[in-house]
């Protein structure tokens, strides 16, 4: 078999996580081989709908509201500096988001949650029934009441997974596509290595970020106490195409509500979604997932008849026990896990990035990541 040899840094996992650690590692000096198991960029970053939402998907001032913030705060640097470099456009947008109210229950939540999140910075407009028929003619007109959350962004992440991989290529990362891993390599304690049905690649850094696939990597670990858990939550997502009609409807920021959320595109195009299912690693379109999914948004937005189906698909999140991520080393020396975002790795991506390569560049474990290592969701 054949024996790679010369790197610093072996990344498990082509997605917006593994190809963000390649670009900054490579852009730091480090000589990284990032393997994927498929086609890089293809899995659950793809099917992802680039919501940067850090007010909104959190619901507690914990250490993960924490990251996720900090993460928002370096987005645009993040973005600048890989338009610079590439030449591409990402699609960055400082839109913001609106949160209908739809009932009592819903606007308690909201009000308690944008309490504390004042705080940090949050800035939010209350509009009412004649304000939201003004901005968004296509909502229901049974909401009478939403909140604008400015601070809320998005970026488009199928130009962003894009950008990312040419920026590893002007950054001399070795891509290698359809390399599955079936053994991480121990030399004397440590990591030193992976194992690939085409051969043996080495370095004395291995970063498992293969998001729904991290447990599937044989573990490294003789006690089983010792290993990690990550599971495949299935996500149906739906693109819809403008028609003449649907252009006077369309939102210019996303619409964020339980159940579903709409994400317009400069295009014109809307990203709807997203069911929650856990299925193995199925990804199946089902009728169900996909009835429910539309006749919630139909119901928030009715607007959305006026546009067109295009496509249907199906991206399989990362998930832990807690619902956060696996960031920082392993028991096995060399061996860190960068894994494990479920909702949010596209908004994570930059802390991510900046994170586990300091680790990697230094020995030391960053603050920030304090609070997400691995062994606090061991298991059996």
């Amino acid at each position: 078999m054949a024996k790679h040899r010369g790197a610093d840094v072996i990344i498990i996992g082509g997605g917006v996580i593994g190809l963000s650690l390649a670009w900054r590692l490579s852009r730091q000096g480090g000589r990284v081989t990032l393997l994927e198991r498929g086609e890089v960029g293809k899995e659950s970053s793809r099917a992802a709908a680039g919501m940067l939402l850090p007010f909104g998907e959190t619901q507690a001032r914990d250490p993960f509201f924490s990251l996720c913030l900090a993460s928002l705060k370096r987005y645009p640097a993040f973005v600048r500096e890989l338009e610079d470099l590439t030449g591409m456009r990402v699609d960055h947008l400082a839109s913001g988001a609106l949160y209908p109210v739809l009932g009592d229950e819903s606007r308690e939540r909201l009000l308690r949650r944008f309490g504390w999140q004042k705080e940090f910075g949050l800035s939010h407009e209350a509009l009412g029934r004649r304000q939201i028929r003004a901005r968004y003619p296509g909502l229901s007109p049974d909401i009478e009441t939403a909140y604008f959350v400015r601070n809320d962004q998005q970026v488009d992440n199928r130009k962003l997974l894009s950008a990312l991989f040419v920026a590893c290529e002007i950054g001399a990362v070795s891509v290698e596509e359809n390399q599955e891993v079936k053994e991480i390599l121990v030399r004397r304690g440590r990591a030193a290595g992976v194992k690939t049905a085409s051969g043996y690649f080495e370095a004395p850094w291995i970063i498992n970020a293969a998001g729904a696939w991290s447990s599937r990597i044989p573990s490294p670990f003789p006690n089983a106490a010792a290993r990690v858990k990550v599971s495949p939550i299935r996500g149906q997502r739906i693109t819809l195409d403008p028609t003449e009609r649907s252009r006077r409807f369309h939102p210019k920021t996303i619409i964020f509500s339980h159940g579903c959320y709409l994400v317009p595109r400069q295009d014109g195009t809307m990203i709807l979604g997203a069911t929650e299912e856990e299925d193995g690693y199925s990804k199946r379109v089902t009728p169900e997932g996909v009835s429910g999914l539309l006749a919630r948004a139909l119901k928030l937005f009715p607007a959305l008849r006026y546009f067109t189906l295009r496509h249907i698909e199906c991206g399989l999140r990362p998930a832990t026990a807690d619902r956060k991520p696996l960031l920082g080393p392993t028991p096995l020396k060399g061996y860190v896990m960068a894994t494990g975002h479920y909702r949010n790795g596209i908004l994570l991506a930059p802390i991510t990035a900046q994170a586990v390569s300091e680790l990697v560049l230094t020995r030391s474990l960053p603050a920030v990541l304090k609070a997400f290592q691995p062994s606090r969701v061991q298991v059996a």
